[in-house]
């Protein structure tokens, strides 16, 4: 079960859609445009506020828009599970 949490709680703005699923958090992006390195670059810095201060917690991305191969392959280099809708 999913249940939405506080980005404050780690340093995030509010902006950032945050999920709880079981021993994951989720960061929920709804894009209608490609997310491209740039983008995967800033996520990477979310994620790694998170893990300052949850360092055992899994990491995924909802993206609900396409997303570039390059993208897909430096998130996954970089322990962070990506998930299309």
């Amino acid at each position: 079960m999913k249940e939405s949490i506080l980005p404050t709680d780690f340093g995030l703005s509010n902006r950032v859609n945050l999920q709880l699923d079981g021993n994951s958090i989720i960061i929920v992006k709804q894009r209608t445009t490609r997310i491209i390195m740039i983008d995967s670059k800033l996520l990477l810095g979310i994620a790694n506020k998170i893990w300052n201060k949850k360092p055992d917690i899994k990491i995924k991305i909802l993206i609900s828009g396409p997303i570039c191969s390059k993208s897909i392959k430096f998130l996954s280099d970089n322990g962070i599970e990506v998930i299309t809708e």
